[in-house]
């Protein structure tokens, strides 16, 4: 359920109880109050959460859509309190988070997987090239890591993810070696 406020600026009586009073004859999962400007006072901010209400501002609405934010990104936007803080979370984590961890690590696999393949085929037939293991691609990732001067180690599901990534026909880094659960780093050029 959607309530929308006017005023020049700020709305002066927000009244979350308003958004949240049709909630469950309309059997809505969420309540929404809508306008200019809201006061960041403790008051309401009790009235959001006694009443299951979400606060957006027209600051959070571009800010929603200049995202371009689907629906299930925008979900902690809708629980009870300001939307702004799980704005600025959803931008925090598009910016640091899963996915930048992910490119990390698989750029970082690539690198070392590479070089692991280019000495081996140096030494003997390309054929016997050693293959990445999951196991394998985590020490590689967290030996590059620490060379870097990063103190955190990567996780088991980011370098899965990681080489999904790049096995995936439209990425096309990494092949799966044939008969196993290892992976080939496929160079380019």
């Amino acid at each position: 359920m959607i309530e929308c406020k006017t005023a020049k600026s700020q709305v002066a009586q927000p009244d979350a109880l308003e958004a949240a009073k049709y909630k469950t004859a309309f059997n809505a999962q969420y309540g929404i109050l809508v306008g200019p400007a809201f006061p960041d006072e403790v008051e309401l901010t009790q009235e959001l959460h006694t009443h299951g209400v979400s606060a957006w501002t027209l600051d959070d609405l571009c800010t929603a859509l200049a995202l371009n934010a689907n629906a299930y990104e925008l979900r902690p936007c809708f629980e009870p309190g300001y939307a702004a803080d799980a704005l600025t979370d959803l931008q925090w984590n598009r910016t640091h988070g899963r996915a930048k961890r992910v490119r990390v690590i698989s750029e970082l696999l690539v690198q070392a997987g590479l070089a692991l393949q280019t000495d081996a085929a140096r030494t003997g037939p390309a054929a016997e090239a050693p293959h990445l293991t999951l196991d394998t691609a985590i020490a590689l990732v967290d030996q590059r890591l620490a060379q870097l001067g990063s103190a955190h180690a990567c996780t088991r599901d980011d370098v899965t993810a990681a080489i999904a990534y790049l096995t995936n026909p439209l990425i096309a880094r990494a092949v799966s070696a044939p008969d196993t659960d290892a992976v080939v780093i496929v160079s380019r050029g």
